[in-house]
């Protein structure tokens, strides 16, 4: 038979192997139940097995682990049950396990070779339970083309928690506690690539997301709590179709592209609020939002090699955005209500329609050279301009005929630059730096008008200037084969500057936006350093360091410079990973996060409005896998973090810290009863005790799972 060659078939069948090799998912669960517990990585096995026995029982291990390249595919059946205590939406938003049972096909493979120089793929899974299902057809041939379709679903919960109010010990969540979005794709892509001719990719994607998920905003203060902490959610009706047309081709020394993309979308969302929970006087506010856009966007590119060490490329790109808009806000005895003016109690508005047109051009040039085998040297510029056009119309509410327009004109000029420079000169060492410039300016009208009166409510005309700056440097080196030390530090800054030459709210009443902020700067240092080592007898650590310290600084009308927030954040990590034994091995990883933000108006004290800002919080994880013989393997993993950010501040403000403590514990049994046909058994054990919400989102579960791979 004639071998192919475009697809290296003995190659493809040892990747289907290593596939094959790596073990038995559940699939659909999420994070960490979802996942086999991986051997470690860059694992060095010098100074291990060294004995004659230990190293044929290797060899024969390995054989096992690899199995017969012949196989073109498997299929992995998952059964299973989660058995949960306490707050059941929190673990299940945390992980993707719902209370009850699970099961089906959690993974689907098949390949094999059509004649000389085809191949056909098919993968899938579907596990009742999670409502997870997917699959994918594919049919390559890289003398002719290819020709790709699937479908994919995936859920996601929420948990619909709101927030906790300490002096009541006030907890307001939603009533429903199944929240839970559903996103759906489906594609279809197909390539002419015959050699020496243009290359034609067309591709095709409908996109849905449906469902509801909790808000980050909270129902109104009531009269019961004094506090905004009742939970609100975000209904969610979104579609988008994507076409997509690229054409490539060689012509010389240049490679070239042109491309089109299309993307039609319709939103139709809402944002539900409670208020005043906990008074026989709760209503609710059904804020809907609907946003139809089609956006059309063209870009080119080319790639010309001008000599061996000189190359220049090319790339343009242009974007229409145009969006209709439509929506109310509406407050009434249930959500999605119909206006009636005896219960508008709140802001509100009616019958909002308008649009915004967007226009975009960006044009880019780089260059590589090499003018020396040690040096690299990259330059590049980009050039982008846009304008943005918006009008809207809409009723506002409470009261009768207060009809208004809102309007936007935005026009923008960015120039940007980059200069990247690599030398390998010395032996063991790399040296780089990276120089990044940017600057751009704009000028921005905004209008809102009293349609009923006639009159002008608001009106401000803005020009601005913004300069940000980048400059990064770093080293790796590799002073001895098994050590490996790399360290990178940059500077950041941006400079934002504001000339308002139109503001009819002025900044000297109480009033003082918008147009109040005049300039604001950022600067950010960083430097982060990391060390990898492989001693001896299977041992590998690898240590990192990372050090951000940022400032910023702003400026308001009549008022002069102050330091508007301080950022300070240190992240430790270590792992260290031995394999004292071919069949054995430890690994123990660790982090420490320190992350600080003071702003000129943090107090302290447990009256304080404002405290300082923390999200500091430690992890620590412990693993082992063991052989137990040639067909049996053990795995043990234990994950802890810990966040001790909580401050009762309740007397005067709404607690935000972080505050929890987390366990999580993992066992897996695999058996391999033949060749082809392996066993997995899993029991996993999570337990969660939370501050921040006064303990409501504790939980504790049990997972049990099994699942059988049959490769074939």
């Amino acid at each position: 038979m004639k071998t192919s060659p475009h697809i290296d078939r003995p190659a493809r069948r040892r990747w289907l192997a290593l596939c094959l090799s790596g073990g038995i998912g559940l699939g659909g669960l999420g994070g960490v139940i979802g996942q086999d517990t991986p051997p470690p990585a860059e694992t060095d096995k010098s100074g291990a097995a060294t004995e004659a026995e230990e190293a044929e029982e290797a060899e024969e291990l390995t054989e096992w682990r690899g199995g017969n390249t012949e196989f073109t595919g498997w299929v992995n059946l998952t059964l299973g049950e989660a058995f949960l205590d306490l707050n059941k939406p929190e673990f299940r938003r945390r992980f993707g396990a719902n209370s009850g049972g699970f099961g089906g096909v959690s993974d689907l493979y098949y390949e094999n070779f059509v004649g000389d120089n085809g191949m056909i793929r098919f993968g899938g899974r579907g596990l009742g339970g999670r409502d997870t299902y997917g699959f994918n057809l594919d049919y390559i041939d890289d003398t002719i083309g290819y020709l790709k379709f699937g479908f994919d679903r995936k859920r996601s919960w929420s948990t619909g928690n709101g927030g906790f109010f300490t002096p009541l010990s006030t907890w307001q969540p939603l009533d429903a506690d199944n929240l839970h979005l559903d996103r759906e794709k489906f594609w279809v892509k197909a390539g002419l690539t015959l050699e020496d001719r243009p290359t034609f990719r067309l591709g095709y994607s409908h996109e849905t997301r449906n469902g509801a998920v909790d808000s980050t905003v909270w129902g109104s203060p009531s009269a019961f709590t004094g506090r905004g902490v009742a939970a609100t959610f975000r209904g969610i009706d979104e579609t988008r179709d994507t076409v997509t047309v690229d054409v490539e081709h060689t012509v010389g020394a240049t490679d070239g592209g042109l491309g089109f993309r299309f993307e039609s979308s319709r939103i139709d969302n809402t944002l539900n609020i409670r208020n005043d929970v906990g008074l026989g006087a709760e209503d609710r506010t059904t804020q809907r939002d609907g946003i139809h856009s089609d956006m059309f966007n063209v870009h080119a590119f080319t790639d010309t090699t001008l000599k061996t060490n000189l190359t220049f490329s090319t790339g343009y790109s242009f974007t229409q955005l145009d969006t209709d808009l439509a929506g109310s806000r509406i407050v009434g005895a249930t959500f999605d209500p119909v206006f009636d003016p005896a219960l508008a109690r709140f802001p509100g508005y009616l019958d909002l329609a308008g649009g915004t047109v967007l226009n975009q051009h960006v044009v880019s040039l780089n260059l590589l050279y090499q003018p020396a085998k040690a040096w690299t040297v990259v330059p590049s510029i980009r050039f982008e301009s846009s304008s943005l056009d918006g009008n809207s119309f809409y009723t506002a509410t409470p009261g009768a005929g207060l009809f208004r327009q809102v309007g936007s004109e935005e026009d923008f000029l960015d120039f940007s630059e980059r200069l990247e420079i690599r030398y390998t000169g010395l032996p063991n060492w790399v040296f780089y730096s990276r120089n990044d410039w940017e600057q751009n300016d704009g000028d921005m009208s905004e209008r809102q008008l009293a349609l009923d009166t006639g009159t002008q409510l608001l009106g401000r005309d803005t020009e601005y200037k913004r300069f940000a700056q980048k400059y990064t440097v770093g080293a790796n080196w590799y002073p001895r084969p098994k050590l490996n030390l790399a360290a990178e530090y940059y500077f950041k800054r941006r400079d934002n500057d504001y000339d308002h030459l139109l503001d009819t709210t002025g900044n000297t009443t109480g009033n003082r936006y918008p147009a109040y902020l005049t300039s604001q700067n950022f600067d950010t240092h960083d430097i982060n350093l990391r060390l990898t080592a492989r001693p001896a007898g299977g041992v590998v650590t690898v240590t990192r360091y990372d050090h951000q310290v940022s400032r910023v600084d702003t400026a308001g009308n009549n008022l002069g410079d102050i330091r508007s927030a301080d950022i300070d954040s240190h992240i430790i990590s270590q792992s260290l990973t031995w394999s004292p034994l071919a069949r054995l091995y430890l690994q123990g990883t660790g982090s420490y996060v320190i992350d600080t933000t003071d702003t000129p108006t943090v107090l302290s004290g447990t009256t304080a409005v404002v405290t300082q800002s923390e999200n500091s919080y430690w992890t620590a994880g412990l693993a082992a896998g063991y052989a137990l013989d040639l067909k049996t393997d053990l795995d043990v993993d234990y994950v802890y973090t810990r966040a001790d950010n909580y401050f009762d501040n309740s007397a005067g403000s709404q607690p935000y810290g972080a505050g929890f403590e987390e366990h999580r514990v993992l066992t897996t049994l695999t058996r391999r009863v033949s060749e082809n046909l392996r066993l997995l058994f899993r029991y996993g054990w999570f337990q969660n005790r939370d501050e921040t919400f006064g303990s409501n989102l504790n939980y504790t579960a049990h997972l049990v799972s099994t699942s059988l791979q049959y490769r074939f």
